[in-house]
């Protein structure tokens, strides 16, 4: 795990909440935690994979800000890393600019980080799925283990989970907005900008 950080700077230093690319994707909110847990105690979280501009936001940076959110929820609520993660990747409006981002190289390294994170995937998702995204999914697919390929839904429409837990609105629930979901993880974020700059001590100044 320490390795893989290491690795990655791209993701992994100069995380600054409050450096401008970072406040911008903070702002569009790519990656939202929901409140509310699913029946086995889950995290449930909400990755918005075409909420940024590809021409104008670097997918590095996406995966920087995703991490970010992830790494503060695990730091605030331990049973993240006991009980995994549910993920649901909401599609909406992905084009031919985003699927671009995603080269294979930058697939296999999401797919491997993923793996190697102290809180487990459970579930991975997508929802509003166009039919050519699947040639990238399908990419993402082959660097997975099998046991994460068995983990795998895929939906045109809307997610399973929407009879066991409170969605957001986007989604079809009764619950927070994307906006809402969003200012909450950006104030919380900043709020915490000094756990970010203590775990870049620690990762790359050992």
């Amino acid at each position: 795990f320490l390795n893989n950080r290491q690795k990655l700077t791209e993701w992994f230093k100069d995380r600054d909440p409050f450096r401008p690319e970072i406040q911008e994707l903070l702002d569009i909110g790519v990656f939202l935690p929901l409140h509310q847990k699913d029946a086995l105690n889950r995290q449930v979280v909400i990755v918005r994979t075409a909420a940024h501009d590809p021409d104008k936001h670097k997918q590095d940076d996406v995966f920087k800000v995703d991490k970010m959110v992830l790494d503060l929820l695990m730091y605030l609520d331990e049973t993240v890393s006991i009980h995994g993660v549910v993920a649901i990747f909401d599609m909406q409006g992905v084009t031919l600019g985003h699927a671009l981002q995603l080269t294979p190289s930058m697939i296999k390294k999401s797919v491997e980080s993923w793996e190697n994170y102290p809180c487990k995937p459970k579930l991975l998702e997508f929802v509003n799925v166009p039919v050519h995204v699947n040639i990238v999914l399908n990419v993402f697919r082959s660097f997975m283990s099998p046991k994460m390929r068995e983990r795998v839904t895929i939906s045109r429409k809307g997610s399973s989970l929407e009879q066991s837990i409170t969605l957001p609105l986007e989604l079809g629930g009764n619950g927070e907005s994307y906006y809402e979901l969003s200012e909450h993880w950006k104030q919380t974020v900043q709020d915490n900008a000094s756990f970010y700059s203590k775990m870049e001590e620690n990762v790359f100044h050992l």
